[in-house]
């Protein structure tokens, strides 16, 4: 880098820097905040720009060392000069080449790098913005065909207008555009904050005379317009002290009738209208050049992302890519192709190829399965026939714990025949091996969905030895959050490992097997926080501790329970303990934080007895042992017809449960069905609001859960209480 005369030898470090100081006075260091943005670039008519002339001014001051007589130093100079040491490459010698030289250099530079070049140093700048450098600067505009300068615009300072993107008032970064009327580069802001509308020149400036504002450049284009010209007239407000200021000094000489003050007045006048009517044809001749520049860099944009892509797609097909899946995956609008030069080196091709190969590794995956979707059928449907024919091997209660077929089609084994090549024929007895082990198969998937339901749990819970048999844990399928799943209490109150390891849908292309294809999959099970929280809650209310307490002692204990939400007005319903997490599950997006009390004693021996002689019974919710009839979800019927089946078909007419016959945990949800209480009970009794004290609607009445609606959308209470929130008419 260009070094000043200290970083380059001339002076020694010990000058003071008082040279410096008084030089400084020229021209200003201080970046976009200097006058170098700010327009008011100069030349300096008396510089030459030498920097020989300059540089012999000052002597080095700095005193010679004494020489070491100790024979101990000789030597450790010696042992120094015993290793040269490579001068570094710097530009500190730039400085002292002759001024013709130099601007033959500085030619070769942008306006951009000239700008940049002479705030390094102040004897860059003083070169640089002398007279004699001006053919460097028009060298450099006419690269890049700008414009010429207006004529009371010097190169510089017309550099800095058309190349920095800086704000000339507050030096924001990022100012995009020009106003040629004001022949300014300011931000948004700034044009809000300094810009006065001519029909409030009067109020803001109450001191001056209107009139000065026909002889002051303005803009069409205000701080709120976003950039739209309009039929206003918007003037910069450090523009207009310096026209009063020589409007009042001409017009007091005039009217002090000084000898020619009323026709230079005038002439005034004549001159600042002519330059009025200059900036504004300027100001169109800029705007039309911008628009082309605009319109250039768009097309040569344009055409660079084209030869950007031909580029990466030629790299492409060196590697050996099909070039239908190229064009597919790649787009001028790619990440690494909308931008960047056309020109593809290797190191940008390093860059590139970890962002762009993915995609066309998808694209392929994709072409080649739907090539192969017919084939990757058939071959599906004979791993699918040799499936059912293991199943139906089995005991049908035990099949209830088996997974769709579409568990096996990642494994490496089965993926390698359902999409090998067409000209590959695949039989049954090619699946053979993996039939033969599929009993391990199923055992692994099966502690897989064990594992990662256990891995959903909070911290605390994943410690215990079962998590999954306490009755407290509460979990869910994956698909219970999606619209159509959302109301299907079965998937969203899994509660016990039987539940869970019975419990399989699929989930549409959730697997991704590799890029570009997704395979459908059986769901997993995740934990259920707030079904959790209503178990916690039912347990504690029968005195067992959550911590400890299973599936099994809630299904010992049998204890009925109300909801303190809707069956504390008429007890509507009686529930089972899983049945109050499935109630939970529907109420949930109504009621929050719904919680439950045990039922009256006659109650619960009124709802034990109706589950026993008609809701269990009665419940699409069982399945013959010693046949696949009525095995899945769809085929389960009553224990009614099952015995009949049984009877007829199996000629069993005294069947045992969970030998002859068994209750599918897919249909869970039908055998905890409420107990209703009969209907004429909560039709007889109404209630009224307490909350609606006056008018007419305190003397509206409630049938059923009318009163609990209509607290909720009406007065915004989740949670009533009887005799506070409302009471039963009679009383």
């Amino acid at each position: 880098m260009v070094t000043t005369r200290h970083e380059g030898g001339a002076l020694s470090k010990s000058v003071d820097s008082k040279a410096l100081k008084e030089a400084a006075a020229d021209y200003d260091l201080d970046g976009i905040s200097s006058d170098q943005e700010s327009g008011s670039y100069t030349d300096d008519d008396g510089a030459d720009g030498d920097f020989d002339a300059r540089k012999s001014s000052a002597k080095s001051s700095a005193k010679r060392q004494k020489i070491a007589t100790n024979a101990k130093a000789r030597k450790a100079r010696t042992g120094d000069a015993a290793k040269p040491t490579r001068r570094r490459k710097d530009l500190s010698l730039l400085p002292t080449m002759p001024l013709d030289i130099l601007f033959e250099i500085f030619g070769q530079l942008s306006p951009k790098d000239l700008i940049s070049l002479s705030r390094t140093n102040k004897l860059f700048r003083k070169t640089l913005l002398a007279s004699n450098a001006t053919t460097v600067w028009k060298a450099a505009r006419e690269e890049c065909n700008a414009p010429e300068p207006p004529r009371d615009f010097t190169e510089p300072r017309w550099a800095a207008l058309l190349f920095l993107t800086s704000c000339w008032s507050c030096g924001a970064k990022g100012v995009p555009k020009v106003d040629w009327c004001l022949r300014r580069r300011v931000c948004v802001q700034c044009k809000k904050d300094h810009l006065v509308y001519s029909g409030k020149f009067k109020s803001r400036f109450p001191d001056y005379e209107p009139e000065v504002l026909n002889y002051v450049t303005f803009t069409h284009t205000g701080g709120w317009s976003h950039g739209h010209r309009s039929n206003s007239k918007f003037y910069w407000d450090d523009d207009i002290h310096p026209i009063v200021e020589q409007w009042r000094k001409l017009q007091h000489a005039a009217h002090l009738g000084q000898l020619g003050a009323r026709d230079f007045f005038e002439n005034w006048k004549e001159q600042r209208t002519e330059h009025l009517e200059y900036v504004a044809k300027m100001a169109r001749t800029y705007e039309a050049w911008y628009q082309h520049v605009s319109l250039n860099k768009y097309s040569d944009a344009a055409d660079n992302r084209k030869k950007r892509l031909e580029a990466v797609k030629a790299k492409f097909l060196e590697l050996g890519y099909d070039a239908v899946d190229i064009n597919h995956s790649l787009s001028i609008y790619s990440d690494g192709i909308s931008t960047g030069t056309p020109n593809v080196t290797n190191a940008v091709w390093s860059r590139l190829r970890p962002k762009l190969e993915p995609g066309i590794e998808a694209e392929r995956n994709r072409r080649v399965a739907r090539e192969l979707e017919s084939t990757i059928n058939e071959r599906m449907s004979i791993l699918n026939d040799l499936y059912d024919v293991y199943l139906s091997s089995l005991k049908p209660s035990d099949r209830c714990f088996c997974p769709p077929v579409q568990f096996l089609r990642p494994l490496p084994e089965v993926a390698s025949l359902i999409e090998a090549g067409k000209d590959v024929v695949v039989t049954s007895h090619d699946f053979q091996p993996i039939l033969d082990n599929i009993a391990t198969h199923i055992a692994n998937y099966q502690e897989e969905r064990r594992q990662f339901a256990i891995s959903t749990l909070p911290e605390t819970e994943t410690k215990l030895a079962d998590p999954l048999s306490l009755a407290k844990n509460v979990f869910m399928c994956e698909t219970t959050h999606t619209s159509l799943c959302y109301r299907d209490s079965s998937k969203a109150a899994l509660s016990g490992w039987p539940m869970m390891g019975s419990h399989f849908c699929i989930k549409r292309s959730a697997l991704d097997h590799r890029p570009g294809i997704c395979l459908d999959r059986p769901c997993k099970i995740i934990y259920n926080k707030e079904l959790s929280g209503i178990a916690s809650n039912v347990i504690t209310a029968i005195g067992l501790d959550p911590s400890t307490a299973s599936c099994a002692d809630m299904d010992q204990k049998d204890v009925r329970f109300t909801c303190d939400s809707c069956s504390s007005i008429n007890f509507s319903n009686v529930f089972t303990w899983r049945g109050a997490l499935f109630h939970g599950h529907t109420m949930a997006h109504r009621t929050p934080n719904l919680t439950f009390s045990i039922a009256p004693d006659t109650l619960a021996a009124e709802a034990k007895a109706a589950g026993a002689s008609s809701i269990r019974p009665s419940a699409r919710a069982w399945s013959c042992n010693h046949c696949h009839s009525y095995i899945s979800k769809a085929e389960a019927q009553t224990r009614y017809l099952i015995f009949e089946h049984l009877k007829t078909q199996h000629a069993i007419s005294d069947p045992v449960n969970a030998q002859d016959y068994f209750a599918n945990e897919q249909c869970r949800e039908w055998l905890e069905a409420p107990y209703k209480l009969p209907v004429s009970t909560s039709q007889t009794q109404t209630f009224q609001c307490l909350e609606c004290l006056s008018g007419k609607a305190s003397n509206r009445r409630f049938v059923g859960l009318g009163v609990l609606s209509h607290l909720r959308d009406k007065h915004k209470i989740t949670n009533p209480v009887p005799n506070i929130h409302f009471k039963d008419h009679a009383t």
